[in-house]
């Protein structure tokens, strides 16, 4: 057998794609607007074969990031963002871009078409991996050594889109080995029993982060996402009610430990401490600022927040935030657009194997008992999420008995966190006791609450 045509004959081939498909699903998204947010929870750019296409799903994703930049992808407004960039010519010109929307008579076949771009992809995919698994075999590793990462590498490579209704033993095995290589982790919280007991932050968990306001669940949310960003973790926040400058500002505070510097008046009355503390974090708080966005203008709808949690998860964040997700605009049937959120989350953090956690508050505002039945939005932010932590304000402070590391004691605690839902922890139907530092604006854990003993129901009848 002549193994060295064979091999020439295999590298001569052109790798596996589908050009036409990709048109379809290019021209969908310039035609039909809703087909973009549909196309980006099964496709990213580098699963288009053709470079140009690439180019100009890159360019439609932006736009939909950036509405009120050229507004609406469509023909004329596509074409206004490629020729900004230069990038008119590199995919054909106008010409092209009329193709595309006028191969397109429907949209209701766009995720058909992206799977097979998937599809494609992920043929792509395994020959490279394939390719790398027989070189390594030429070397003089160890066969075990070699298996293995071949079939972590094919999990990887072949893990885009799934057809079939349950995990093939591969898959569970490529799993297993990116938790033993440590590249599929759960990250943790500042807080132990938080980490330990929700695991709300576990590859693909989607957590809701519920609070009355005033509770000060944004600002235990934003350290933790300085907590994470400090340890180099990939983090985004998109920030719904007010603007960028005032969360930084927020941040500064956490940061130096002192309340004092979010006051203009105490800014002004003390210029040289204000300008110190600004110089200490300078470096720390504008790495962070990178990651933060905000919507100043309040427009943003709830497809639209979508679309930028599909941008955060394919550029790489770990771990992305929403606050609060109630400020977005849900249309006319916000039950539908609510669900649609939700499953979208679920896919892309499954996909990308981030963490997703919206913020929000129950929808009476009356310190009511944590319940997911009671969080504001429809019911599939408590039906359909992995986690839903609820945090409580005490005012006065409680007093009760706190499991410490160093054993049961009574405490003093003037914050309470519920874990009412733990698809991937143990603790659900758990709280812990906290404290909430006015001054630093930390958050400091005592511990496990101790349950109160439940009477049995005989007992109860007989009395």
């Amino acid at each position: 057998m002549n193994y060295g045509s064979c091999s020439d004959d295999i590298q001569a081939r052109v790798p596996p794609s589908d050009i036409p498909a990709e048109a379809s699903v290019l021209g969908a998204m310039m035609v039909y607007s809703d087909c973009v947010t549909k196309v980006r929870e099964i496709l990213t750019e580098d699963q288009f074969y053709r470079p140009a296409h690439q180019i100009i799903y890159r360019a439609i994703c932006w736009m939909a990031e950036h509405p009120a930049k050229f507004g609406v992808p469509d023909l004329v407004t596509l074409r206004a963002a490629l020729a900004q960039r230069g990038k008119l010519v590199a995919v054909g010109g106008v010409e092209y871009l009329v193709g595309l929307a006028q191969g397109v008579p429907t949209a209701a076949n766009v995720k058909y078409y992206a799977g097979i771009v998937a599809d494609k992809a992920r043929l792509r995919g395994l020959i490279v991996a394939s390719a790398l698994a027989g070189q390594a075999a030429y070397g003089n590793e160890d066969a075990d050594e070699i298996l293995s990462e071949a079939a972590r590498t094919i999990a990887e490579a072949t893990k885009t889109r799934h057809v079939c209704g349950g995990s093939s033993a591969a898959e569970v095995h490529g799993a297993i080995e990116q938790a033993i290589s440590g590249t599929r982790v759960s990250i943790d919280w500042p807080w132990n029993c938080i980490t330990h007991w929700g695991r709300s932050c576990a590859p693909g968990a989607v957590t809701v982060l519920c609070g009355d306001p005033g509770s000060g669940k944004s600002f235990l949310f934003q350290e933790a996402m300085l907590f994470w960003h400090r340890r180099k973790i990939p983090t985004a926040m998109l920030h719904l009610e007010k603007n960028r400058r005032y969360h930084q500002i927020r941040a500064l505070g956490q940061l130096a430990g002192c309340n004092s510097i979010l006051s203009d008046q105490w800014q002004a009355a003390n210029p040289d401490r204000a300008r110190e503390t600004m110089e200490a974090h300078w470096t720390m708080l504008d790495s962070y600022g990178a990651t933060v966005w905000d919507d100043p203008d309040g427009a943003m709808s709830l497809d639209q927040v979508q679309a930028w949690i599909s941008a955060r998860a394919t550029d790489g964040a770990r771990i992305i935030g929403v606050d609060p997700i109630t400020a977005a605009e849900t249309g006319q049937r916000p039950w539908e657009s609510d669900r649609r959120l939700i499953v979208s989350c679920e896919s892309l953090a499954a996909r990308h194997g981030c963490s997703i956690v919206l913020i929000t508050h129950p929808r009476n505002a009356n310190n009511s008992a944590p319940s997911i039945d009671s969080l504001a939005g429809g019911r599939a932010f408590g039906r359909l999420t992995d986690c839903v932590l609820w945090l409580q304000r005490h005012d006065p402070p409680l007093d009760a008995e706190v499991r410490m590391s160093c054993g049961p004691a009574m405490c003093q605690f003037n914050r309470t966190v519920s874990l009412c839902k733990t698809r991937d922890g143990v603790g659900q139907g758990l709280s812990f006791a906290l404290n909430f530092d006015g001054e630093s604006l930390s958050v400091y854990e005592l511990g496990l609450l101790t349950p109160k003993p439940k009477r049995r129901k005989d007992n109860e009848e007989n009395e």
